[in-house]
């Protein structure tokens, strides 16, 4: 510590005025600090703690609102939009996005009067959640062709699409996309340590997801 006074010393000296960081302890625990000085003193003039200046947090997350027409992309750059996604893509501008993820419904209701028993006799319940709910194959169909389009449209011309599924709508979806111009590159399989229990034993177990790019 006496080596780092005579630092602070010389500089004083040569009348500056320092910013220092100083290792306080073992634990390298640092503390900045200001030395200040006017005139050349005879002893090492008094360290005053730097004072914290408090930034004002960047708001990160904007809420759609139905009056809002339309987004510039400097007001919605590296943010987070809150509301439905398909209205709010509909208002951004076209050819701005580098790559696009997206987990769309899995359409996993069961068919009407069937049932799925688990080895146990306990019945397996579906997706019920609205956002997961289709009148049939075509409806489902029909929604994953909106939502692609309305991507397509804010895709710069190089620009990645990577989505997500499994076999009950992955072929679907990637018949779809053929059909609207995506040029598929990479079947990207996502092996699950954890899937859902083979309980009946008379198929393989479904341990995968499909990313298609």
């Amino acid at each position: 510590m006496k080596t780092k006074y005579k630092k602070i010393k010389k500089a004083i000296t040569n009348n500056k005025r320092i910013k220092l960081n100083i290792i306080k302890d073992e634990q390298l625990a640092f503390k900045s600090l200001v030395v200040k000085s006017t005139k050349l003193p005879s002893k090492l003039t008094t360290i005053q703690p730097i004072k914290t200046v408090t930034q004002k947090p960047i708001d990160l997350v904007i809420e759609d609102k139905p009056a809002k027409e339309k987004y510039e992309l400097v007001e919605i750059l590296n943010k987070i939009i809150l509301g439905d996604c398909l209205k709010i893509m509909e208002k951004m501008p076209a050819e701005c996005v580098d790559m696009v993820f997206v987990d769309p419904p899995y359409f996993l209701q069961l068919p009407a009067g069937r049932k799925l028993l688990r080895w146990s006799g306990t019945e397996v319940n579906g997706v019920n959640e609205q956002w997961d709910v289709f009148k049939d194959f075509e409806d489902y169909d029909n929604f994953t062709k909106n939502y692609l389009t309305i991507i397509k449209r804010l895709m710069k011309p190089n620009a990645t699409i990577w989505v997500i599924g499994m076999y009950h709508n992955i072929h679907r979806v990637g018949k779809i996309m053929q059909d609207l111009g995506f040029w598929i590159l990479n079947d990207v399989i996502w092996f699950k340590t954890n899937p859902m229990p083979n309980w009946l034993g008379v198929r393989f177990t479904n341990a995968t997801e499909i990313l298609q790019i």
